[in-house]
């Protein structure tokens, strides 16, 4: 569903994350990931979908999810 105003905002969205600390990598490299190993190997059993899945599955501590259900209210009455 990408439209003008998408095309119009990428380039402050990605400021945005750079300056947050954001960073970016080509899909070759991400697939390089131990995560992705189920989505580029057909020959293995299916594995996590989600990141949080994942987490899970190694006992890891989920990160805290921010508040931004009132923000959203206020912008998009």
């Amino acid at each position: 569903h990408i439209g003008a105003f998408d095309a119009h905002m990428l380039p402050r969205l990605l400021q945005l994350y750079r300056q947050r600390g954001f960073s970016f990598v080509s899909l070759e490299q991400a697939e390089q990931d131990p995560f992705y190993q189920y989505d580029v190997n057909p020959k293995l059993l299916p594995g996590p979908d989600l990141l949080e899945d994942a987490m899970r599955a190694r006992h890891l501590p989920l990160p805290q999810k921010a508040g931004y259900f009132k923000q959203l209210q206020v912008i998009c009455r």
